[in-house]
Parts: C-alpha cells; sequence; structure tokens
C-alpha cells in the first residue's frame, strides 16, 4: 500500500506541475497538440492512508517455538543427506548457519546476499566475541532511488549463540568449499589459524577429510526462556555431534 501511494503520489505532483498556470505549459500544450494537461488524481480514485499498519492480517512473526522448529528443521536435512550417502550436505550446512545468521542480526535477504567476511567486525566493549562482535551490512535497503543504506548490527547477549556458528563456518564451513581467487578472499585474506582451501587441509593432515561436523542444536538464549522444560531436555539430548557408525564386530 505505502508503495503505491508514492507512485501516486509522484503523479499527482507531476500533474501539479504541468497544470500549473505559473509554468505556462498549458497554453504551450494547447497550441501544440490542441489539449491541455489535467490532474487525474483526486481523493475519490487513490488510496487513502487510513490505518497506521497496512500489512496482511495473515502476516505475523514467528512465535519462539516454531523458531525452534524451523532450526531443527534446517539441522535434521543435514542428517537426512548425510545418511543417504549424497551430496550437498556441505550446502545444507552453510544453508543453516546462514538462517541462523539471519535471524540473529535481522538482516533482510538482500543485505544477506550482500553479506561478505569482510563485514564482520570486532565490538571494543565485548572483546569475548572476537571476529564476531558485529556485522557491517553495505547493502541495506533503499529509499528514494538512493544508494543502499549501510548499518552495523551488534552482536547482542540474547543472540551471542551466533559467536559459535559463524566460528565454525570461518574455521570449518567455509575453506571446505575452496573459494580460490574469489574477491572476497582477496579483500579479507584466509584467517590466521584456519587453512585456506580444502585442499591444504588435506595436505597438512596427510589425507581427505570428512565433512565438518554439524554444529550442536543448542537452543539460543532468546529462545530457551519460552521452551518447556520437556523441549530443553530434548534439545539438550540433541546436542551431540553427528558419529559415523560403527561397523559390527566381525564373526570369528
Amino acid at each position: 500500500m505505502s508503495t503505491a501511494r508514492n507512485y501516486q503520489n509522484a503523479i499527482r505532483m507531476f500533474c501539479d506541475y504541468v497544470t500549473d498556470e505559473r509554468y505556462d505549459w498549458p497554453r504551450v500544450c494547447h497550441d501544440r497538440f490542441g489539449q491541455q494537461p489535467i490532474q487525474i488524481l483526486h481523493e475519490w480514485n487513490t488510496i487513502t492512508h487510513t490505518s497506521e499498519y497496512e500489512g496482511g492480517p495473515g502476516r505475523r512473526p514467528l512465535t519462539y517455538d516454531e523458531v525452534q522448529q524451523l532450526f531443527d528443521a534446517a539441522d535434521d536435512r543435514i542428517d537426512k543427506i548425510r545418511k543417504r550417502g549424497r551430496k550437498g550436505s556441505l550446502a545444507a550446512l552453510c544453508d543453516a548457519m546462514v538462517l541462523k545468521t539471519v535471524y540473529a542480526y535481522g538482516l533482510r535477504r538482500q543485505e544477506t546476499c550482500g553479506l561478505d567476511v569482510a563485514d564482520m567486525r570486532r565490538n571494543a566493549k565485548v572483546p569475548s566475541y572476537g571476529r564476531f562482535g558485529g556485522v557491517f551490512v553495505r547493502y541495506g535497503k533503499a529509499s528514494e532511488g538512493g544508494p543502499p543504506k549501510r548499518r552495523l548490527v551488534l552482536t547482542v547477549p540474547e543472540m551471542d549463540w551466533c559467536v559459535d556458528v559463524l566460528e565454525q563456518y570461518w574455521q570449518e564451513v567455509r575453506p571446505a568449499f575452496s573459494p580460490g581467487r574469489h574477491p572476497a578472499r582477496a579483500r579479507a585474506g584466509p584467517p590466521s589459524d584456519a587453512p585456506t582451501s580444502r585442499e591444504e587441509t588435506d595436505q597438512n593432515s596427510g589425507g581427505p577429510q570428512p565433512h565438518p561436523a554439524a554444529p550442536p542444536r543448542r537452543v539460543p538464549a532468546a529462545v530457551r526462556r519460552r521452551v518447556p522444560a520437556d523441549t530443553r531436555r530434548l534439545s539438550r539430548t540433541r546436542q551431540r555431534r553427528v558419529r559415523p557408525r560403527r561397523a559390527p564386530p566381525a564373526v570369528p
């Protein structure tokens, strides 16, 4: 509604300009085209601002339980792909981490697509967060045709569980994708305490390495306050990392 109203206001202002006698446009149009411009937008055929909230009544934010279910579904997808022996478990792990980052920092879709490792910021007030004290958003929502807005979103204590998620992505997941000569790697440089590519990981360890383990399924602090006790016990049992199945003992 607000977008349509802005378009109508732009057209109304243009019509006010071309129909204003002070600019002599009505006479020029009559001499050249035989017709004069008129105002086409009035109160009876335009959208009026009648209520403070103009969104759909069916739209609502997710509850804490629904957010937890969304996180669990993203983590379960990693386990299902690995059990089937198919490709894509690493990409599914990356998707789960991106989903949790979007929730922790309140990012839009375009803002998330424009994130880079160079956008991680330290917070001098909270040195325990390390390099993940905040996220610098460079592709924020623009207004009235202007450039993208920029802002710094700090890591809040209620969402400090996302620091472990980003740290695992930095140390394990991103090197496994082998970014190579990607511009992001050229600007930010590789982390000092992590290999730069999957090939270097194999060379340093003497052989191919398995995919990174799934992150612990701990319930975020902001969610844990609203989750019942039995659900918290279930979440704690799910904090174990995925272990490969042991081969059965050989029959003598």
